[in-house]
Formats: C-alpha cells, structure tokens, sequence
C-alpha cells in the first residue's frame, strides 16, 4: 500500500509525503506495523473490491479548502489507480476503510 496526498496549496511546489508500506513492517514516516498488523491488512486488500465504492456525490475533501487529501494505492492489485476516500461513497460500517483509518491514526505518530 502507498498513502500520499493530493490538492492544497501551497507556496512554491507542493511538497506531497509519499509512505510506502513493505512487508518488513516498514511504513515511510509512521511508526513501523506489526506482522499481525501487516496480515490483517493484506487479508483486507485481497479480499476487498475497492472499485466498488461509487463516487460520493457530495464529497467533503480537505482539498476544498486549502488542505490536502489523503490518496491510497494497491499497487499489486490495481497498478498506479488511486483511491482518494473522501471522493468515495464509503459506508459507515465499512471493515476494510475503518482498518486502514484505525491503522494510520494509530501509527502516524513517528517512533
């Protein structure tokens, strides 16, 4: 998985953080995962369609007012498509974005 971000101004170039996430536990900035962690994540990725979450029709993105969104990436699964949450209709009981949130609020405080 590859979290980035997208949108937001800035002065000068953007400066967009690009955290990979490999098997070792390794995430960019964020503190190191757990192999139980990784399991469940991977479990997650394999067994859920991504591309079944309809465009939201009324998104509500940080990018509207001047911040930035968060962007995800599944690169063995669906090459360089993007998923940006905000732009998605995305239940609220929703396993696999209520993972992948719980995941990275919990980790992105640097080791």
């Amino acid at each position: 998985m590859i979290v980035t971000s997208s949108g937001g101004l800035c002065s000068g170039p953007c400066r967009n953080t690009i955290d990979n996430l490999y098997e070792n536990g390794k995430f960019g900035d964020f503190k190191p995962l757990s192999s139980s962690e990784i399991l469940k994540l991977k479990n997650i990725i394999e067994t859920t369609d991504f591309l079944m979450y309809a465009s939201n029709s009324n998104p509500n993105c940080q990018s509207f007012v001047d911040g930035s969104d968060q962007v995800l990436l599944f690169p063995q699964k669906y090459g360089n498509k993007t998923f940006i949450p905000c732009k998605l209709d995305i239940p609220k009981n929703d396993v696999a974005f209520s993972y992948i949130y719980q995941l990275l609020k919990s980790h992105s405080n640097q080791q």
